[in-house]
């Protein structure tokens, strides 16, 4: 099963990440990042390096796009024209396909390679968080009646996590860390620019009623989920209950040492019933 946090740039989804596959080792259950889920496939789960690492999940997923051409021929030409619309350089709006296509074979190597005993994490590799890539920019905003077109067109994960952060956090830390699509230099109101576009974004995908029966809402403030109006299905339950484990133990501990289950919030096996 794919879980995809989703969210603002710095709002937290990777330190999430690593805190449930924690969680998952400490319990006995198979939860991995995708980077690790991916390399282990091909047996080069060994290399260390980030950069390689990143290179080499880059080409396969590329490769694999490919190979999905006319499955995805309309999110294709979508995202081809929405990159080369966006203002920018030709070198920019190059990379922003790249790091966009790339998600969608990522999105059909995990489909396809996991197991449903396995929960596969993505935190900025996933497809939906490629609106963030497509949508928000230095330049302004480009999501105003396209966004829904891309959430319509877009293979869906299993289940999403939406972690919302204060605006004002959002905008400190992205201020303190930089981002690479925010020019060196940038003043705090283009930064708060950027940061008001992306929450205003992911508000509206927050409502978009396709993905209501797979969405939870973390809430980053509280740290604990938002409660659910309609009945989740197991699968949304169970990762309901990795989050909160995951929560339970983020920020303030990072001793989870695998076979150490104490004070763990109960987490059974992964529901075998898929969506």
């Amino acid at each position: 099963m794919q879980i995809e946090l989703v969210g603002c740039t710095s709002a937290g989804k990777t330190t999430l990440a690593r805190k449930m596959v924690k969680v998952g080792q400490a319990v006995g259950i198979d939860v991995q990042l995708s980077d690790d889920f991916l390399l282990a496939c091909i047996g080069l789960n060994w290399i260390s390096n980030e950069f390689i690492r990143r290179r080499i999940v880059e080409l396969w997923a590329l490769l694999t796009c490919l190979l999905f051409l006319r499955k995805y021929r309309a999110l294709f030409r979508f995202i081809i024209r929405t990159c080369f619309q966006t203002s920018g350089s030709w070198l920019y709006r190059i990379k922003l396909a790249r790091v966009t296509l790339r998600k969608i074979g990522i999105h059909e190597i995990i489909r396809r390679r996991s197991t449903d005993r396995q929960a596969v994490l993505l935190d900025n590799e996933g497809i939906l968080q490629a609106s963030h890539t497509l949508f928000v920019h230095a330049s302004g905003p480009s999501f105003t009646g396209c966004l829904t077109d891309f959430l319509r067109l877009m293979p869906l994960p299993d289940v999403i996590a939406y972690l919302k952060q204060p605006e004002q956090l959002l905008i400190e830390r992205t201020r303190a860390r930089g981002h690479n699509r925010i020019p060196e230099g940038s003043d705090s109101g283009e930064v708060a620019s950027f940061i008001s576009q992306a929450v205003l974004m992911f508000e509206e995908i927050r409502g978009y009623p396709g993905l209501a029966d797979r969405l939870l809402i973390i809430d980053g403030e509280r740290n604990r989920l938002e409660p659910r109006e309609a009945p989740a299905d197991p699968l949304l339950e169970w990762a309901a209950d990795l989050i909160r484990a995951g929560l339970a133990h983020a920020p303030a501990s990072n001793q989870l040492d695998a076979g150490n289950t104490s004070g763990y919030p109960a987490l059974k096996a992964i529901p075998t019933t898929q969506q």
